[in-house]
Formats: C-alpha cells, sequence, structure tokens
C-alpha cells in the first residue's frame, strides 16, 4: 500500500467519524494538540515514511494524544448544551411573555379604554401642531416666492425702458459703439441674473409642490390611522344602535319559539309596549360585534347578549347560549291606523 493509499484512508476515516458532534469535537481538539505530529506525517518533505515515523515518535505521549484532547472536546460538547439549553429556555420565556402581553391586550377595562383615548387625542393635537407648523413653513415660502417673483418683475420692467432707451437713441449713439458693446455685456449679465431668479422660482415652486404632497399624504395616513383605532374602539348607548322599533325572535327557557317588539327608551330602557321589561347595561359596541347584559327588571334576571351586526337594521348572535335574532321594525301604531 502506497503513502498517497494510507493517506486517503486515514482521511476518509477521520470524515466519517466527525460526522457525529463528539466525534467531531474530539478530533478538532486531538488536532490542536497534536498538530505537530500531523505536520510531521503528512507534511511535504524529503524524509521517507519510515523517517517520518520515527520523528512522530518523539510526539508519542498520552496526555497530548488522549488525555487533553478528551478533556477539550467533553468542556466544548458540554458548555455547548448548555448554551443550547440556555437559548432555548430564554425562548421559551419570550413566547409566554409575548402571549401574556397579548392577553392583557385583549383586556382592557374602561381606565385603560380612556387611557387610550387620551392617547388618541393628545396624538390628534400632536398632528394638529404638525399641521400648523408646516402651514406656517409653506406660508413662508409663499412669501419668499412672492417677493421673488415682484423682483422678476421689476426687472423686467427694467429691462423693457433699457432696450426702449437703446432703441430710442440708437442713431444718436451710432458712433459709441465701445460704450454700446460693453452696455450690452452689461444688459447680458443683467438677462443671466434674471434668468437666475427664474429658476431659483422655479425651484421653490417645485419644492411647494412637493411639500404639498407630503402633507396631504400626511393627512391620509393619519385619517387612516386615527379611523382604525376609532372603529376599534368606538362605544355608543343601546338607544343609539336601537333606534325605533325592533322584533326580537328568541327561544324561550322551555325551548320554545317566541316573537316580541321592543323600543329602547332613555339610553338603555328595553321596553315592550307599555311596560319597561329589562335594562340594557355593559353595552360594547364595535365595528361588527356588540354585547351586553339584559337585565330583568321584576327579578333582576340577566341574559348576557353577544351579536354580530350584520347590517344597520339586523343583528343575530347568542343569548345565555340560545339563538337570538334582532330585526329591525315598522311602527307597530302606524300598523293599527292603517287598519283602521
Amino acid at each position: 500500500m502506497s503513502w498517497d493509499e494510507i493517506s486517503d484512508s486515514l482521511k476518509a476515516t477521520l470524515y466519517n467519524r466527525s460526522k457525529s458532534p463528539f466525534y467531531g469535537t474530539f478530533v478538532i481538539a486531538w488536532m490542536g494538540w497534536n498538530w505537530q505530529l500531523l505536520f510531521t506525517i503528512f507534511g511535504k518533505g524529503n524524509q521517507d515514511f519510515v523517517k517520518r515515523i520515527e520523528l512522530a515518535k518523539e510526539y508519542a505521549d498520552w496526555f497530548d494524544n488522549l488525555l487533553w484532547p478528551l478533556l477539550t472536546a467533553s468542556s466544548a460538547f458540554i458548555i455547548g448544551n448548555i448554551l443550547t439549553s440556555l437559548f432555548l429556555r430564554m425562548k421559551y420565556k419570550f413566547s409566554n411573555y409575548r402571549r401574556d402581553k397579548i392577553q392583557k391586550l385583549d383586556l382592557l377595562d374602561e381606565e385603560q379604554t380612556a387611557e387610550v383615548w387620551k392617547k388618541i387625542n393628545e396624538k390628534e393635537m400632536q398632528v394638529n401642531r404638525m399641521l400648523t407648523d408646516k402651514i406656517a413653513e409653506i406660508d413662508s415660502y409663499k412669501t419668499i416666492n412672492n417677493g421673488l417673483t415682484t423682483s422678476k418683475a421689476e426687472l423686467e420692467k427694467e429691462i423693457n425702458s433699457l432696450n426702449t432707451v437703446i432703441s430710442n437713441n440708437k442713431d444718436k449713439y451710432e458712433n459709441m459703439s465701445l460704450e454700446n458693446e460693453q452696455f450690452n455685456i452689461e444688459n447680458v449679465n443683467l438677462k443671466k441674473e434674471i434668468q437666475d431668479f427664474i429658476s431659483k422660482k422655479e425651484l421653490n415652486e417645485k419644492e411647494f409642490e412637493r411639500k404639498d404632497e407630503e402633507i396631504e399624504s400626511l393627512k391620509k395616513e393619519i385619517a387612516t390611522t386615527m379611523q382604525g383605532e376609532k372603529n376599534e374602539l368606538e362605544f355608543s348607548t343601546p338607544e343609539d344602535l336601537f333606534q325605533g322599533y325592533w322584533t326580537n325572535t328568541y327561544i324561550g327557557d322551555k325551548g320554545n319559539p317566541g316573537t316580541e317588539v321592543f323600543q329602547i327608551k332613555n339610553k338603555n330602557e328595553y321596553w315592550t309596549g307599555n311596560k319597561h321589561e329589562f335594562d340594557v347595561i355593559n353595552f360594547t359596541e364595535g365595528v361588527k360585534k356588540v354585547s351586553f347584559i339584559k337585565r330583568k327588571k321584576s327579578t333582576g334576571d340577566r341574559l348576557i347578549n353577544s351579536l354580530l351586526r350584520i347590517n344597520d337594521n339586523f343583528l343575530e348572535g347568542i343569548e345565555n347560549g340560545r339563538p337570538i335574532k334582532y330585526t329591525k321594525a315598522d311602527n307597530p301604531k302606524k300598523k293599527l291606523l292603517h287598519k283602521k
């Protein structure tokens, strides 16, 4: 077997062992402690194989060949596992913290809701101040632009006046070509200055247009943000939701269906005909979801409603675990008059 075949065989064995995490760590540690031995055996040189083996015997040491590499690999393997466990534990705690935070945000009480509204109002005031500053800045730019426009008009008027003087006195000053040439040079310079004023004016106009676009974009973004936040916390009274007469289709305690026409008065009083049946309490209205409790006047019994608003004239959902529907109804008094 040649030296190249022995080297290839050893390299293949080391590669297969390195697939295991511990074996790979051990191999790297062993190579670190015995790099001189490896260099002696596999390094390039003029010595033959027997000579290399003789030189390698000088590096034969149980501590460097086995003990220290084994301790180094074990330490690195244990520390790596500990760091991995700590990372997984931190990740688990972060996930629990994030979940608890989300749950707390979903359970806003009245004080937290008031705080949110307070922050919204502060943000509105901040935005209004920002808009006021931007409008003042635009007014300042417009003032500068008006000044440039006035300067341009005055310069153009002066040029027209000079051209008129030149035209009227052209014959008179025909022999004064040198002075006339100098005057023309000054005229060119003056036109150049006017052109510079015009260029500055155009740049200012473009800047004004860009500022206007930024303000319009900011207004739209603010309006969208504020509308989204207000839609999430939109509160009203039961009377605002159930305006006029409504039909309540429900399932009774014994499973028998029932229907009644009712009206909400005085913000939260539930009336059927001339009788004050319930008080509507704990009323919450969102974009789509509506919830409240009907507390019976005579007994104090509570009927918990959780509804979904299909449209402005129809709501359906659950009342104490049983299906219930609320439908906008016509005025029953008008029906009686119509029948008569």
